[in-house]
């Protein structure tokens, strides 16, 4: 159970912050988690869902890195619900049955593909203190992504942190039947 009650329609929003509300619907469909509890605060709930938007949906990085790296911060930040939202889109991503498992087992990514691997790896040295990647690994995924998509993927992993830190704060559940 949530701790805060969840807004659901957007007549529980401000009538002059109800276009932050209206955007979010269009764009989703719905007032869905982590939603329900940052329109709380509309504008905060507005800037969040343009970048989560862009991120998932417009960001030009490919789908099986995104998801390995939403998958891997959920799992790093013991977010329930975006663990159990993102690991089966990883997997209908094409990411492979063995990354899967380290992902959730939280196991070592040795013997991994070392494409996977280190996009598992990156998210964990982010999430892990002291919070920094090794020149080795960030030399690798600059080689292979360029800085732009590099500052790309630091972003979304960041973007999906805040999200599991509100998911978490205010105890948003899992979606039943997942993962």
């Amino acid at each position: 159970m949530a701790r805060i009650p969840q807004i659901t329609d957007r007549s529980q929003v401000a009538e002059d912050e109800r276009h932050h509300a209206d955007a979010i619907i269009a764009s989703r469909g719905g007032i869905g988690p982590p939603y329900n509890v940052l329109l709380h605060s509309p504008d905060i709930a507005a800037r969040t869902a343009h970048l989560a938007g862009y991120s998932i949906f417009e960001s030009p990085m490919p789908l099986d890195v995104k998801e390995i790296a939403i998958s891997t911060a959920a799992r790093g930040l013991n977010c329930e619900f975006a663990f159990a939202s993102h690991i089966g889109l990883a997997r209908e991503a094409g990411v492979s049955p063995d990354t899967i498992e380290v992902i959730i087992s939280g196991g070592s990514t040795e013997g991994l593909k070392s494409d996977e691997g280190q996009i598992v790896d990156f998210v964990r040295h982010i999430l892990k203190p002291p919070n920094r990647v090794p020149d080795a690994l960030f030399a690798e995924l600059e080689n292979r992504f360029g800085v732009a998509t590099l500052v790309e993927l630091t972003g979304i992993i960041g973007a999906y942190a805040a999200l599991a830190c509100t998911l978490n704060v205010f105890e948003v559940p899992a979606p039943e039947g997942s993962a």
